[in-house]
């Protein structure tokens, strides 16, 4: 992939979450930066505050990727 195609790609990303989860950059920007660097992320809140909706949604976006929980 090249790189222009991957920046587009990421800001359409975000563009789409960022519509999606209102007042939530900081964990989309973190969250994509964990991606591209291949790093883990870790977000912590209250409960109902989408942050396993957003990984579930970042899990969407990658080909193959799979999402799950361990309780």
């Amino acid at each position: 992939m090249r790189v222009l195609d991957l920046k587009s790609t990421i800001i359409s990303i975000k563009q789409e979450f960022t519509g999606y989860f209102k007042e939530r950059d900081a964990e989309i920007n973190g969250s994509l930066l964990a991606l591209l660097s291949g790093e883990h992320v870790l977000l912590l809140g209250p409960p109902g505050t989408a942050k396993t909706l957003l990984a579930n949604k970042i899990c969407e976006t990658i080909e193959g990727g799979n999402f799950f929980i361990i309780s």
